[in-house]
């Protein structure tokens, strides 16, 4: 958050000083008002084409290891174990 933070402070403070400069050069804040739809359609589709978020598989001997607070039951630590051979 804090970045995100930054940002919209940077662009408001260029955005504010960039619409001035545009004023004195057109006489209009017609330019920016294009620039600032124009961006804002930029970012949907940004954000359309990033889609949404790939959800991963759950670590099932992860989770194991801990809910039983390092003591894995299930998985090859187990099958180690039951062998007598020990972890690697």
């Amino acid at each position: 958050m804090g970045v995100l933070g930054v940002g919209e402070s940077v662009a408001a403070m260029l955005g504010s000083f960039t619409a001035g400069y545009v004023f004195d050069v057109f006489g209009t804040y017609e330019v920016m008002f294009v620039v600032g739809v124009g961006v804002s359609i930029a970012g949907v589709l940004l954000a359309w084409l990033l889609g949404r978020p790939v959800r991963k598989a759950p670590n099932l001997i992860g989770e194991d290891i801990k809910k039983s607070r390092g003591v894995p039951t299930s998985g090859k630590a187990v099958l180690w174990e039951r062998a007598g051979e020990g972890l690697p």
